[in-house]
């Protein structure tokens, strides 16, 4: 999407949080309607629609906001726009802003997403976008949050919404990939090398779990319990995929990233065994 396509999206979107806003949450209204103040006179004297001039912050609130009212008319369009300012690295890539953003997901996550698939969709659409590895700074907790919003997904749409279930499955794991694509690039060092070993305990736990209940192999990938059984312990996963439902799906994906990461980050992984 061009910034030109960015910023109307904005500006459209804002509106309509505005207008759906305007009598049960008007702290919601002001901050849409400020931002909209700023994005339109981009719209009228900035030919290059140039968003990395608004204050994060200001930009930031009323999607926040939106999404902590629980309306399904208001989390929409916050969770779109969201996902689109994500995807252009216009939410700052530092712990506050990137911290700010994921606990606001996992304050939805934990509603139960009574709103309805759509509103999952747009989630899982959004935690897509923010591990496509335009971001350096989801580490530590940051990191542990967003994967278990990830998982939450996965938990949720395999009880009420079957066909958000694959996408789900996705956003865990482009999340577990980012963990060791980030400590490879060597962003942040030593907290994202704890992240990618306790990612990695976590796979081969789940893995455990699967082998332990008589799970067959995948074909292809007969060295992975070899790994697992020296990796691992019978125990529960740890912060980062102990919410991820143990289905034959999911045990089933733990093998495919092992495997995986076994084969593209050779070396990290002499180091994490």
């Amino acid at each position: 999407m061009s910034a030109v396509n960015l910023l109307d999206h904005l500006v459209n979107q804002l509106a309509a949080i505005s207008n759906d806003s305007r009598r049960k949450h008007p702290s919601i209204k002001d901050a849409a309607d400020q931002i909209l103040g700023h994005l339109k006179a981009l719209q009228e004297n900035d030919p290059e629609r140039d968003l990395g001039t608004v204050p994060a912050a200001i930009l930031l609130k009323p999607f926040l906001l939106a999404i902590s009212a629980k309306s399904q008319k208001l989390t929409v369009p916050a969770l779109s726009c969201l996902e689109r300012l994500a995807s252009h690295r216009l939410i700052p890539d530092d712990d506050e802003a990137l911290g700010q953003v994921v606990r606001a997901m996992a304050e939805l996550a934990k509603s139960g997403f009574k709103m309805g698939m759509v509103v999952e969709l747009k989630l899982v659409q959004f935690m897509m976008a923010l591990f496509s590895q335009v971001y350096s700074n989801i580490i530590e907790t940051t990191l542990s949050i967003a994967i278990w919003v990830c998982c939450k997904l996965v938990e949720t749409s395999q009880k009420n919404n079957q066909s958000v279930s694959q996408p789900a499955l996705g956003s865990v794991r482009q999340a577990v990939l980012y963990s060791f694509e980030n400590q490879r690039k060597g962003s942040s060092q030593t907290r994202s090398s704890a992240d990618a070993y306790f990612v990695f305990h976590d796979l081969c736990v789940l893995a455990h779990v699967g082998l332990r209940g008589s799970a067959s192999t995948p074909t292809g990938l007969e060295t992975i319990p070899t790994v697992v059984s020296t990796s691992a312990t019978p125990e529960a996963p740890g912060p980062y995929l102990k919410f991820l439902p143990v289905t034959k799906m999911s045990v089933l994906l733990a093998f495919e990233l092992l495997d995986g990461v076994l084969q593209l980050h050779s070396p990290l992984m002499a180091q994490l065994t």
